[in-house]
């Protein structure tokens, strides 16, 4: 019967790095007002998807981040698949450690997921143009990867407390 308990409660603090990308997925459908009267939005889910992905990729696989990114396209009406292709070419940069990504160095961390997030931001906004068959103003997702990099470091602290504290 312990060893029931141990396991459940294994299973259970494995699934918990998914289950806050999947919250902050759902937090992330919800509109910041912005001046000008636009939403803009950051990407939670793709902070969560990076650290994790970075920092223990046995809790969050490509699948993990294919899901959250099918997830965040349905909520936010984009064309589908679009934030999935997002995250696999994330998994792919974390993966090569392009960037000079670390999981040692905050400064490092950071300064490769601005890099992935702005190469991400211009390829979405290509997507969408093309999907489109017009041009659209840039301006939205260069705001929207501003605001996802400012989420970044609170992020990256919560996600490290969660880490130390149930995870270990």
């Amino acid at each position: 019967m312990i060893n029931l308990w141990q396991r459940l409660d294994s299973m259970t603090r494995d699934i918990v790095p998914f289950a806050v990308a999947v919250f902050l997925t759902l937090i992330s459908s919800l509109p910041l007002p912005i001046s000008g009267g636009s939403a803009v939005t950051p990407i939670l889910s793709l902070i969560a998807f990076f650290y994790w992905y970075l920092i223990r990729p046995d809790l969050m696989p490509v699948l993990a981040g294919f899901v959250l990114g099918l997830l965040q396209d349905i909520l936010s009406g984009v064309p589908l698949g679009l934030h999935a292709l997002a995250y696999l070419l994330v998994a792919e940069v974390v993966s090569r450690r392009w960037f000079g990504l670390s999981r040692e160095s905050f400064r490092s961390m950071w300064l490769g997921f601005a890099l992935t997030s702005y190469g991400l931001g211009m390829i979405m906004w290509l997507f969408y143009s093309l999907f489109h068959f017009h041009y659209i103003s840039p301006d939205m997702y260069a705001m929207r990867m501003i605001i996802t990099l400012f989420a970044f470091p609170p992020s990256v602290w919560a996600f490290a407390a969660i880490h130390r504290h149930i995870l270990r």
